[in-house]
């Protein structure tokens, strides 16, 4: 495997004028499509707006975006733990030497590193349980609603099964009946 150093001189030597560089945006898609009335194009521009407001707002709320041709987008959830640290990090920057600083910030990044892992882990459980139980969950979700279905999925995340036992049951029995 070739070294990254090695790459990059094999690499240096590129000028950038060589390089192309191309920039489209709406208006240039736009001019570049032939409509043959006006009105398709003024639909067609619509669309495009508020795909883009529509990604915007999924990526300023945390959510992953999907954009054809482009890939995901989503916001880092490490820069963002970053910038909502921003205070406790300055003042321990003032108040730490530098190894205790270094400390200070990886405990904060390893911290939320694990609630990501746990986060996703849930929402793989979720998944997992909606799929193997489909049917009752739809049928709680047509029937009852999605909060009852999302209790569904919520208990058997939570609980697990008991096996029978007749000796309980036939206490049961008996403590019901006097």
């Amino acid at each position: 495997m070739a070294n990254t150093a090695d790459f990059n001189k094999k690499f240096d030597n590129i000028r950038l004028a060589e390089l192309e560089y191309l920039e489209v945006n709406s208006k240039h898609v736009l001019e570049t499509i032939d409509f043959p009335y006006t009105e398709d194009k003024l639909l067609c521009k619509d669309i495009i707006e508020h795909l883009e407001t529509t990604a915007a707002e999924e990526i300023q709320n945390g959510k992953c975006v999907q954009i054809p041709y482009i890939g995901c987008l989503r916001k880092n959830p490490l820069k963002k733990t970053l910038e909502q640290n921003v205070d406790k990090l300055r003042v321990a920057r003032k108040h730490l030497n530098k190894e205790d600083y270094k400390e200070f910030t990886a405990d904060i990044f390893r911290k939320r590193k694990q609630e990501l892992k746990e986060e996703d882990y849930y929402k793989a459980k979720i998944k997992e349980i909606k799929n193997r139980y489909k049917k009752e969950y739809e049928q709680y979700y047509t029937k009852l609603g999605p909060a009852y279905a999302n209790l569904f999925v919520f208990t058997r995340l939570k609980f697990s099964p008991i096996e029978f036992n007749q000796e309980f049951e036939d206490l049961m029995q008996n403590f019901n009946n006097e």
